[in-house]
């Protein structure tokens, strides 16, 4: 899974990120999900959580359940630049594999 967001402060807390949720890399099979979090109350392992339990229970992501997301990796950053690869960003390295770290400081 990877994800993108914007910067808190410009929502008084609250963030909307997309979290791109990856079955394959072969086929491009992707779908985004978009939530609304507070990062400085969120950690990465609740956000993992958190898209498991939507994956699990909306009707559009059933192709995808027999899955195991287990990464999350940043993909954009605001007014960052995008990578050429619509699936994911190969380029940078910035993998979110502390389930402790808070949104916040990513």
């Amino acid at each position: 899974m990877q994800e993108s967001h914007e910067t808190p402060s410009t929502f008084g807390g609250q963030v909307t990120i997309t979290v791109r949720i990856i079955k394959s890399f072969e086929y491009r099979t992707s779908r985004n999900l978009i939530i609304q979090v507070d990062p400085s109350v969120t950690t990465v392992g609740e956000l993992k959580n958190i898209c498991q339990k939507h994956i699990n229970e909306e009707s559009k992501y059933k192709p995808f359940r027999n899955v195991e997301f287990d990464t999350l990796k940043i993909y954009t950053h605001a007014f960052g630049h995008k990578s050429q690869d619509l699936i994911i960003n190969k380029e940078d390295k910035e993998l979110l594999n502390n389930n402790n770290d808070m949104l916040e400081f990513v």
